[in-house]
């Protein structure tokens, strides 16, 4: 007997809070990749799946690696999913036949189960068939294997073969049966009769039914025979009509394999056991996620990209080279990959230009880390970490639906959650946090939680234009504490001769700069005090107040320089 745990194993490791993960889900855009590979799934579902399995346990992430990997080499995901649907089907015929009443039913879908469990043996049997050494370094897929194959080359086994050929042979199962209706004018059928039946279903290969014809099973001798209805065509519907019709076939069937019937029942009561029946239909739920698995490993192949194994280790690092955005990749072409390091319990600050790949930068390590501790390959050439408990998201936040908090309330509201949570497992992802407050303000809340979350050891990534919380903390931190304050820069410049923004879409360590390129992106959509101002006196007053006020030159200074610097805004 082989258990469902054996080839996936729940999530280990304290209970998550459905609420943070759905937000963070959200937040990441998970849905997005999981919907475009599987359009089975919408976005509850994506979200339930990833919502399911993500587990912080690191042997279970490398057994569901190495099970995927092997399957892969094996099998697609188009036979895979065969395979699952024999269970389905399994599954199925057996809450038919615990439900069956009647003499034909009683034989009939016992008859199913015992056809559906050998079926679905073999079926997997020939999704897994290959030399032991082809399952890798699996030990679940190689625990997996040997299960399937003992069932088939179970003494039992041959025996179950044996009785469904007993049956086969004694009630030939028609493929088709033709009924005839006399209908009256209203639609509804007044009289009915079976006019033939031909072909011959094979219950154990159903893809393989004979399509010849049979004798008419109620003494029409002739299979084209037309139908004696004179009444329009009839779409026969049980919610309308009742279940007059299923009974009426069920009592002609009787009748014809009377004798038939009873030596049926005794080759079903003399059967084997189908011991492992509901062992199998339990299997069905791991194999949907190696489905997916194998769904999500040819959407990246087919792109041409390659997936690495993530790397579970204790030593608390986050270490991927060439970490590509996963969303991304997936819809478009020519995207670059940034390296990610980061230790355990250290903080990492993001600053540069608009539209430069800060927030694509933070989704790209929440996707990977959320892919990575689902057991999936990810789209990087290595990746090494340590499995965090839960994964917090704080995004800008927009306004409240019901009316009752602002933009900010709701920011706090979130945050507050965050804070009372997190623990120094976890790990805490930050985009542009307290823009709906004024600078000022903004800048001492980041800083404060950001000196929080350092002294409690959490881990945690900030993507923002307040530059000040960086030089802030620089300026009131310890030095032990500042020392695991880390800060990235994006590449970008400013072409002037062509007025457009450049950027490499690449990040650097380096203190802030200090300048987010504001006013050179708008210039680049043409906005511009010249296209706003028409009026010469008015535009040359514009002028001069910015120049007054340091506007241009307030971040001039090759990054040295920061609000906080400045007198007005200590």
């Amino acid at each position: 007997m082989l258990s469902s745990e054996l080839i996936l194993s729940n999530p280990i490791g304290p209970k998550i809070d459905s609420s943070i993960t759905g937000l963070m889900l959200r937040d990441l855009d998970m849905h997005g990749i999981f919907t475009l590979i599987d359009p089975r799934m919408d976005e509850d579902a994506a979200a339930s799946f990833a919502e399911r399995y993500f587990s912080s346990d690191p042997d279970e992430i490398s057994s569901r690696c190495a099970m995927i990997r092997s399957l892969s080499t094996l099998t697609g995901s188009a036979e895979f999913q065969e395979g699952i649907d024999a269970l389905k089907a399994l599954s199925q015929e057996n809450q038919k036949a615990k439900t069956a009443s009647g003499r034909l039913a009683e034989v009939l879908y016992p008859w199913r189960r015992a056809a559906a469990y050998y079926r679905a043996i073999n079926l997997w049997c020939r999704i897994l068939s290959g030399s032991p050494e082809s399952s890798g370094n699996s030990q679940r897929l190689l625990a997996f294997r040997l299960y399937i194959n003992s069932l088939q080359n179970a003494p039992s086994f041959a025996q179950l073969s044996e009785a469904l050929n007993q049956l086969d042979e004694l009630l030939p199962l028609p493929h088709y049966i033709h009924v005839g209706f006399n209908m009256r004018e209203d639609g509804y059928p007044q009289e009915m009769g079976i006019l033939s039946v031909s072909g011959h279903i094979d219950l154990r290969d159903e893809e393989h039914s004979e399509e010849l014809p049979l004798n008419a099973l109620l003494s029409f001798d002739d299979p084209t025979r037309p139908s004696l209805s004179i009444g329009p065509e009839f779409n026969y519907n049980r919610g309308l009509y009742g279940s007059h019709f299923d009974e009426y076939i069920a009592r002609c069937l009787e009748k014809e394999w009377k004798g038939d019937l009873s030596k049926a029942a005794k080759i079903l009561e003399n059967m084997p056991a189908l011991t492992e029946l509901e062992n199998l239909i339990s299997l069905i739920e791991p194999l949907q996620f190696y489905q997916i698995a194998l769904l999500f490993q040819e959407a990246f192949t087919g792109r041409g990209y390659t997936l690495t194994d993530p790397k579970p280790s204790a030593d608390g690092s986050l270490i991927i080279k060439d970490a590509l955005y996963p969303d991304f990749i997936l819809r478009d072409e020519g995207i670059k990959g940034n390296d990610i390091q980061l230790t355990r319990g250290n903080a990492l600050m993001i600053t540069g230009a608009n539209h430069s790949g800060k927030t694509s930068y933070l989704k790209t390590i929440g996707q990977i880390l959320v892919l990575a501790q689902l057991g999936l390959g990810v789209p990087a050439s290595s990746m090494e970490f340590s499995p965090f408990h839960q994964i917090y998201t704080l995004f800008s936040a927009g306004e409240d639906s019901s009316m009752t908090a602002s933009r900010m309330g709701v920011e706090v509201k979130k945050l507050s959650a965050i804070l009372k949570q997190a623990g120094e497992n976890d790990l805490i992802l930050l985009n542009e946090p307290m823009t709906s407050t004024n600078p000022v303000e903004a800048v001492s809340i980041c800083a404060d939680m950001t000196r929080h979350f350092l002294e409690k050891g959490i881990t945690h990534l900030m993507v923002t234009h307040l530059y000040d919380i960086y030089f802030l903390l620089k300026s009131e931190l310890p030095k032990d504490l500042f020392a695991r304050l880390h800060s990235l820069v994006t590449e970008s410049a400013y072409d002037s001769s062509t007025g457009s923004m450049l950027h490499a879409y690449h990040l650097y360590e380096h203190e802030p700069l200090g300048n987010s390129y504001g006013r050179e992106t708008a210039i680049s959509y043409g906005i511009t005090l010249e296209n706003m101002i028409s009026v010469p006196e008015s535009l040359v007053q514009a002028r001069d107040y910015m120049k007054s006020q340091r506007i241009d030159q307030v971040y001039e200074g090759g990054g040295e320089v920061g609000l906080s610097d400045q007198p007005e805004s200590k």
